[in-house]
């Protein structure tokens, strides 16, 4: 299989050392999975071609994926197709895959990809749902939902199907994505994360990085290209306070001995 460059040119498909942490190490070892990475990293492609591949080699294995608008739901078909037609024609025809502008289709497993915009509600009904830019399915963002709702109704159903979620996103402020993300940092949340920073490509370069900042401005790069996953949530979204400082206040903090509250008959009681 080939792509194209950012030259335009035709290369071999090969996986970076972090793409293949992430499809050997955790693509097939969560179901809950969360992945902030850095703007057009690869990973979109990945998961796509992985879900194509999939629905060629098990029977009735149904993917929806919800991308941020109609635009981007039909990108996420056409990045997997086009790497898919580099194949020799002996293994198309073995796969069987049909593309279309909205899905992908078997007809030897019975197995599909739906592409849709996150725009509005769905029913789901799938072995596997994926979010991509899940941090922008929110109501401002000219959804009729926001992610914790579409969470809330995806999650019971794909669960019942012992299925699979996969939220990936740039950052977008202190949010609900954000939220998700550090509780699975923190080890208290059911999705599994993973971070792709701007240096785990490795042909991208501190060169690279400066010239999209003179360009565009700290906080952006940031957000695009992020060092860190602190980095990305904290220079995202609208903030009053210094980015930098509060930056260093969040790396330093300390967890509070106890949580809780007063109660009526002043009482302390831990929650």
């Amino acid at each position: 299989m080939t792509l194209k460059n950012k030259l335009g040119e035709d290369e071999p498909f090969t996986l970076w050392q972090k793409q293949i942490d992430y499809f050997v190490n955790n693509l097939y070892s969560h179901n809950r999975l969360i992945v902030l990475k850095a703007r057009q990293k690869g990973f979109t492609l990945i998961t796509a071609l992985d879900s194509a591949f999939q629905c060629a080699l098990q029977k009735d294995f149904h993917v929806i994926v919800l991308s941020k608008g109609e635009l981007e739901a039909q990108n996420f078909i056409k990045k997997a197709e086009a790497v898919y037609r580099t194949l020799p024609e002996s293994y198309q025809k073995r796969f069987g895959l049909e593309f279309k502008s909205e899905y992908i289709r078997c007809k030897q497993t019975g197995s599909s990809v739906i592409s849709l915009p996150s725009t509005g509600g769905r029913s789901f009904t799938c072995n596997r749902l994926i979010v991509d830019e899940a941090a922008f399915v929110k109501k401002r963002h000219n959804n009729k939902i926001d992610l914790s709702e579409l969470l809330s109704a995806a999650e019971p159903v794909v669960e019942k199907a012992a299925g699979q979620v996969i939220l990936m996103s740039t950052a977008d402020g202190k949010d609900y994505f954000y939220e998700t993300f550090k509780k699975g940092i923190e080890g208290t949340g059911v999705y599994k994360p993973f971070f792709f920073s701007c240096f785990d490509d490795p042909t991208f370069t501190q060169k690279d990085r400066d010239a999209y900042e003179s360009q565009h401005g700290e906080d952006l790069t940031n957000q695009e290209y992020p060092r860190t996953w602190r980095e990305a949530f904290i220079s995202s979204g609208s903030v009053y306070f210094d980015k930098k400082a509060l930056l260093r206040y969040e790396e330093i903090q300390m967890d509070p001995v106890f949580r809780g509250h007063i109660n009526e008959q002043d009482e302390v009681v831990d929650d």
